[in-house]
Order: structure tokens, then sequence, then C-alpha cells
């Protein structure tokens, strides 16, 4: 489109930018397209006609440009899922998780649900970084993929709520395997009360010296509920093989139902651990409950999370690297022990290094013995 630079007859405004144009003042000038400034340049093609001053006749509508892609695009997914609200702690237009005052980077999830909305989205804090997640998750859930336990993503959403049955009974094997190769105490939840009027079974003696008080009853002692919140680091490295993993989930679930027994509340918290995961974070902490302290133990519920590496994997490592600022290292940061000041903050801790049955036993055996639920 041709538009000619001339001085301006009349006063008016750019129709680019809206700046007043004096008369006699140079512009860019296209009949029925008005007048553009010497800033705004020349007219282009994408420019909109006036709008016709004469009675019926109208102008054609300018073409529309084509609407740029979001930087975050919710998940849909088949229904389950609906898009994740604004948190707080994280910047509300990049999602990018903030930086704490101990110079450690937080981010903190309130449900599974919500980490995975997470990790099936499509975002990251630039344009490598979304690239290279999208090319690691086209591997995970290639089904072929030893990295991910050969998970797909519908096999993922599927599992995510509903564990396969096989998962489950492993891991009920493994609870019952682990308490059972240690001598747990058990704490007394009913009492016998002596010297009553009536009850359950009669005291000879009492009855031979005509005391009238002379029954004795089982009655149930009623005693405070004690608090108490567990967390497991799920952090791994490339090498940790699904059993290794499942018998520190195990482990932690175990726990949580032996507490749970002994009359205590138990909060059940997932962490993750990164050192260097992008060029601008030094340590990134992902932390989920998976249980509050004052809900049951659904076993179903937090088996998958603890248990399944292709859910830490393929949703935990990857929910975060969208959120950590900066660009992604070659390895997405190293699996590291839990930092003081979240360790602080729970009761009993399975941390990265607990590996295998025998140090899962190792580590039952020491945290059942302490009298932290006594």
């Amino acid at each position: 489109m041709k538009s000619r630079r001339i001085a301006a007859f009349y006063p008016g405004r750019c129709r680019i930018c809206g700046k007043a144009v004096a008369k006699g003042t140079e512009i860019f000038f296209r009949k029925h397209f008005g007048i553009r400034c010497l800033d705004c340049g020349p007219h282009t093609a994408d420019d909109a006609r006036l709008p016709s001053k004469r009675k019926g006749v109208r102008t054609p509508p300018a073409p529309k440009a084509a609407p740029e892609p979001p930087r975050w695009t919710p998940f849909k997914g088949d229904g389950r899922f609906k898009p994740l609200d604004e948190a707080p702690g994280f910047d509300a237009r990049s999602r990018a998780a903030l930086e704490g005052s101990d110079g450690v980077h937080r981010i903190e999830y309130g449900s599974v649900r919500e980490i995975i909305e997470d990790a099936l989205s499509d975002y990251a804090q630039s344009d490598s970084n979304l690239d290279r997640l999208r090319e690691i998750q086209a591997m995970a859930f290639s089904g072929q993929a030893s990295w991910s336990h050969y998970f797909t993503r519908e096999r993922l959403l599927e599992q995510v709520f509903d564990p396969s049955p096989a998962l489950l009974q492993a891991v009920e094997r493994l609870r019952d395997r682990l308490t059972g190769m240690l001598d747990l105490p058990q704490r007394p939840r009913r009492k016998v009360r002596r010297g009553l009027d009536y009850g359950d079974e009669l005291d000879a003696n009492r009855w031979l010296a005509r005391d009238p008080y002379a029954w004795e009853r089982m009655e149930r002692a009623s005693e405070p509920r004690r608090t108490l919140t567990i967390g497991c680091n799920v952090s791994a490295h490339h090498a940790v093989t699904p059993e290794q993993l499942l018998y520190r989930g195990a482990a932690a679930v175990a726990l949580t139902d032996y507490l749970t027994q002994q009359g205590c509340n138990v909060g059940l918290s997932l962490f993750k651990v990164s050192l260097d995961p992008t060029n601008r974070v030094r340590t990134g902490i992902v932390r989920c409950e998976l249980k509050a302290p004052d809900s049951p133990l659904d076993l179903s519920a937090v088996t998958f999370a603890l248990c399944e590496i292709a859910f830490y994997r393929c949703a935990v490592v990857i929910a975060g690297s969208r959120r950590w600022p900066g660009h992604l290292s070659k390895g997405l940061g190293n699996p590291v022990a839990l930092p003081a000041t979240e360790r602080a903050a729970v009761d009993y801790l399975i941390d990265s290094d607990v590996l295998g049955e025998e140090a899962a036993l190792n580590w039952l055996r020491k945290h059942m013995e302490e009298p932290k639920h006594v």
C-alpha cells in the first residue's frame, strides 16, 4: 500500500498512536485510510479503511490479527480437572516461583490435582524451557521410556486417583512386611475400673468382705489426640529404580497408618528438592499436602503420589520445571536432602537417601521406637 509524505493541510491525529498532528507537520497520507505520524511510519496492508460518510455504504471490516498464544494454557483434560487458580507466592503474570528471604525458591501445592494440572499445562519461563519440556514430555509419555516407567499420558490420568490393583497390593504387602518385621509397642486403648456398684465382673475378694462396691468394668480410656506430621522427600536421580522408590513410599504410608491407629492426627506431605535446577535457582523445593491431619487415611489417594516413580518424574519434576525462573539445567537439577528449615517443620522425615527394603526397614525401626507419639 502506497502512502504519500506530505505536510498536513489540517490539524488531526495519527490513526495508530493517536498523537495530535498540527497543521503543516509532515505526515504520511493515504486516501480513505487517514494520516500516520512519521514515528508510526507509512501505511501497511493491515490498516483499516476510514468509515464511509455516504449513506448505505458499508466499510469492510479490518482483518483480525491472529491472537498471541497464551503464556500459560490450563490443562482441560477430560473434564476432571479445572484451571489452576493463581496461587500466592508466585508471580501473577509468568507464574514463576519467587525467591524466599533465605535464597530458596519454594512451590506449594494444595493437592495432587494441582500438580497434575500444572505438569500437563503448556507454559514455561522461557521459549527454550518450553521447547525442552515439550521434548521431555513427548519422550516420557511415549509408553516406551523406562525413565517414566513406561507410562503414557492417558495411563497417568487414569491411575493418579485410581491406582492399579497391582500397585495397591504391592504397597499393602510391603507395609505388612515392614511392620511385621518390627516388634511394635501397642498402647492400651482401654482400662479396668474397680470398686464400682455395678459392672461387668464381680471381684470375689471384695464380695466376701461384704464390700458393696465389688464390681469392676472395662472402659475406653479417653486420651487427647496428638497432631503429627510426616514428610516424604521423593527426590530421586535418574538411576533410582521404581522398586527403590516404592519401598520409600510404603514406609511413609506404614508409619502414617501406625500412628493413626495409636490415636494421633497425622498429616502427610510430599517434598521434592532440587539443587541448581536453573541458572537462577540455587535450591528449589516443591511441597504438596497429600493428607491433612484431620482427614482419614485414604490409601489409594497417597499411594500413587508416594510410591509410583512415574508420578514423580512426569508430574512433580515437570511442574516444578515450568515455574523455576531462568534457563533449565541439563539434568533439571540434582536431588538432595531436605533443608533444615523444612525438616524442622515435620515430626518424621523419610529423606532421599532411603532406597530399598533394608533402608526402609531401618528408617521404620528408628522412628516407630521413638516416643514422639506417646
